[in-house]
């Protein structure tokens, strides 16, 4: 059913409202998966967490004992349904913070923000469908450039998280080494591109994780079809989370590294954790594979992120990035939320931790550092250093 999907722009269309009701509903899609006619979760064993109750015996951290200010009640801005509640509400009695969550799809969600004596608050922005998204970004913008309070990740850093036309034009702008990126909103100029594109090339849409709106153009013919969907009709990605949740009126293609290795290394506040991401044998893409390389990663790739990070004030961000096959890195996506499951996003010989860098060296510390969905880690910096 997947792959029939990922195939076909006119199904998606002509299912799209089943799907959309499928999706919505808890029980049925529960039944589909078990009969194996949708897929199931790639992160499922990672999910798994009676497999880390021997780490979490001999590597689990005192997340308290990090702090070094004075406690504060923070504040969650989240979907009510988001899963960051869950975490979010755990790290807070774990730290012993006090602590309210906001929902940004009520309709008074502004005057309880003016309301609230909160300066703090972490922000798990969503991108369900695009309109959530922009949303987030316009109750956002108000609660930190007109209220002045304090969002982790800054506005900044959220204004370009899953926007992949906003990230080209970020990347394009500050010179920073990524696939070639070209964004067309005229449906003669895209065509006369592909004319001559060096084939194969990425097709990406604006909103969309786990690669559910990314498509591997092999043939002219396909990349013609897209253009005339987007500009003549409309394009659905693969995931149909909302059959309105549509893309038209542009087009953006990305140049593909053939044989690119990928790393994704995560910055919160002052560690640094990375692994590689690999492919699970079934997909063409890496990202959402549920497949991790427990690798560490190397000196030249963290400098190359954490000079990223520091020249743009990054307080929390993923870096996922590409190394060709001469040691070149780009990079393909900034987000300042990831997903995860596993305690840790980095194991060294087996051991999960973190690095420091300190001394103009990157240090290792044993201990579960992504904890709680590294939402407790999240928490530490937020506490630990004010930004405004």
């Amino acid at each position: 059913m997947i792959k029939i999907l990922e195939n076909s722009l006119l199904l998606r269309k002509l299912s799209s409202r089943l799907i959309t009701c499928i999706r919505s509903n808890k029980s049925i899609k529960i039944k589909l998966k078990k009969l194996g006619i949708i897929g199931g979760d790639v992160w499922a064993v990672n999910k798994a967490e009676d497999q880390y109750k021997e780490l979490y015996a001999k590597y689990s951290v005192n997340f308290e004992s990090l702090i070094k200010s004075d406690k504060q009640k923070v504040g969650l801005i989240a979907l009510q349904d988001d899963e960051a509640n869950v975490y979010f509400k755990k790290s807070c009695r774990e730290l012993k913070l006090d602590y309210e969550i906001f929902d940004p799809v009520d309709e008074a969600f502004i005057e309880k923000i003016k309301s609230s004596d909160i300066q703090s608050f972490l922000v798990r922005p969503s991108h369900k469908t695009q309109l959530f998204r922009q949303m987030f970004l316009e109750k956002i913008d108000m609660v930190a450039n007109e209220l002045g309070k304090e969002i982790y990740p800054t506005f900044k850093e959220q204004k370009i998280y899953e926007a992949k036309r906003s990230l080209a034009y970020f990347l394009q702008t500050n010179n920073i080494p990524h696939p070639k990126t070209w964004v067309f909103y005229n449906k003669e100029q895209a065509m006369n591109f592909v004319e001559n594109a060096p084939l194969p090339i990425v097709f990406k849409t604006h909103n969309g994780a786990g690669a559910s709106g990314v498509e591997i153009v092999k043939t002219k013919k396909q990349a013609m079809a897209l253009i005339k969907t987007s500009f003549d009709s409309y394009y659905l990605n693969k995931a149909i989370t909302d059959f309105r949740d549509i893309d038209y009126g542009y087009v953006l293609f990305q140049e593909f590294i053939e044989g690119a290795r990928e790393h994704r290394i995560i910055k919160i506040g002052e560690s640094w954790i990375g692994h590689e991401k690999a492919l699970n044998g079934t997909s063409e893409f890496m990202s959402g594979s549920g497949i991790n390389l427990w690798t560490c990663p190397t000196n030249e790739i963290l400098d190359f992120c954490r000079e990223i990070a520091e020249k743009h004030n990054f307080t929390t961000m993923c870096f996922d990035i590409f190394e060709d096959k001469h040691g070149n890195f780009y990079v393909n996506e900034l987000q300042t939320w990831f997903g995860s499951y596993n305690p840790s996003q980095m194991y060294i010989d087996g051991v999960p931790g973190r690095l420091v860098y300190k001394d103009n060296e990157y240090r290792f510390e044993e201990g579960l550092f992504n904890h709680n969905g590294s939402v407790s880690l999240r928490l530490v910096d937020i506490l630990n250093y004010k930004r405004n």
